[in-house]
């Protein structure tokens, strides 16, 4: 560390001072600070989609278009449950595709029972 005069006050201070310390003069030195460290990225999920949720969802969809076919409605169910848990136990993606599934899957076998309804109402009208 050497020592400089102050161009101000005309004493001696650290080369290092970025201030006089006698008078508060700029030393037109500036300290440096220590860089920052790199920001890094956040890691990617390399995680893979859940296959049983994906089918699940894809079941429960077709289901909507088959309204009359309870049974894919709940073999839609039925998958997207199984995918729900397998998505919490083997830390991969597609929980909210089950979700879906199971949600679409309830409201088609809700719908397909309803409309069970009307075509046995319907039926019966003509036959009887």
């Amino acid at each position: 560390m050497a020592m400089i005069r102050c161009a101000e006050c005309f004493k001696e201070i650290s080369d290092k001072a970025p201030v006089c310390i006698h008078c508060g003069a700029p030393t037109g030195f500036v300290q440096l600070q220590p860089p920052s460290p790199p920001i890094q990225a956040e890691p990617q999920n390399n995680a893979k989609t859940n296959g049983m949720a994906l089918a699940g969802l894809i079941t429960a969809l077709a289901s909507t278009v088959l309204n009359i076919l309870f049974v894919v409605g709940v073999v839609g169910l039925i998958l997207s449950l199984i995918g729900f848990f397998q998505v919490e136990e083997k830390k991969e993606r597609g929980k909210g595709m089950a979700i879906a599934g199971i949600l679409v899957s309830m409201a088609s076998i809700i719908y397909s029972f309803y409309m069970f309804q009307q075509y046995r109402d319907i039926i019966e009208r003509f036959l009887f």
